[in-house]
């Protein structure tokens, strides 16, 4: 997961990041595959997408589910919250 991930960060690095159906696609078949995307976002490996505003794609309130690897130390810090769209 991890390679395929990069692979598509290389051809073009989306800030909002990829779908994991795109990953998989790329990656091949094999099972827990969602588990271990989440896995390495939680160990800091890989990071969530964000939309346009700052938010992280992590398929929470409505939002679309985006991985991405990271680039700096914010890609894993929440820049912007509900707050700031009021």
């Amino acid at each position: 997961m991890y390679a395929a991930l990069e692979k598509l960060c290389d051809e073009e690095d989306r800030k909002w990041g990829y779908a994991p159906a795109e990953i998989k696609k790329l990656a091949g078949s094999g099972g827990r595959r969602n588990t271990a995307l989440l896995d390495m976002v939680e160990r800091k490996i890989v990071c969530y997408g964000r939309e346009s505003n700052g938010q992280f794609t992590d398929g929470q309130d409505g939002r679309h589910l985006h991985f991405r690897m990271p680039t700096s130390p914010d890609d894993f810090e929440i820049i912007a919250d509900d707050n700031d769209l009021a």
